[in-house]
């Protein structure tokens, strides 16, 4: 739905809908709560309606919407525990890739310390030193690759929430926009079929008359 500013929304009765949360106190982690107890209150009454054989339940357009959006949020959720399971899958990559320079470093330094031992070279220390910190700056540079990956991961999510919730209170809105123009189209429908109803009383009344 577009709004006077070329974006999501709806300009009706002096109010813009935007992108932006305008209500006082409520923000995308209320609206995201309030997403999720409705999906699971419908959930709750699809299986109580369920178990309930032969009883016929009314299945209204809030129903069909609500199946619509529990599908698409089981999607959303499948993705992203796929999501959150490669991004263990590359820690652990990391890890292993760090354990490995690791111990190659610790034979290195093993085998220089034996080599400096048998040559008396003094200068072995200072080596030990110079692959300790080439091992430490390369733990450093995992680590800060990998909070890097998961404030990535958890920005990713926080916006994703953010855009559902959002595209749902949209969604919200034009249903209600739909339903109250389905609902003016009616009476007007209403008033036309009782002018014409009085109009033909009034000829039969006339006619009545003549006679």
């Amino acid at each position: 739905m577009r709004c006077c500013d070329g974006g999501l929304g709806s300009c009706g009765g002096g109010r813009c809908f935007t992108r932006e949360f305008s209500r006082p106190g409520f923000d995308a982690k209320r609206a995201q709560n309030r997403f999720t107890l409705l999906l699971e209150g419908h959930r709750i009454r699809d299986d109580e309606s369920m178990r309930a054989s032969g009883v016929a339940e009314d299945y209204s357009e809030k129903s069909q919407l609500l199946d619509e959006l529990s599908s698409v949020y089981d999607d959303w959720k499948k993705r992203d525990k796929l999501r959150l399971e490669d991004v263990m899958r590359e820690a652990e990559r990391v890890e292993t890739i760090g354990a490995t320079i690791r111990e190659e470093a610790m034979q290195s330094l093993g085998k220089r310390k034996k080599i400096d031992q048998v040559d008396g070279d003094t200068g072995g220390g200072n080596n030990g030193g110079t692959l300790a910190k080439m091992m430490k700056m390369m733990h450093d540079d995992n680590n800060a690759d990998l909070e890097f990956r998961k404030y990535q991961y958890e920005q990713d999510q926080e916006e994703r929430e953010a855009v559902r919730s959002r595209e749902y209170e949209e969604r919200r809105i034009e249903r209600e926009l739909q339903a109250e123009q389905l609902r003016c189209d009616r009476e007007s429908q209403a008033t036309q079929l009782r002018m014409y109803l009085e109009m033909m009383m009034n000829m039969i009344t006339s006619m009545n008359k003549s006679k």
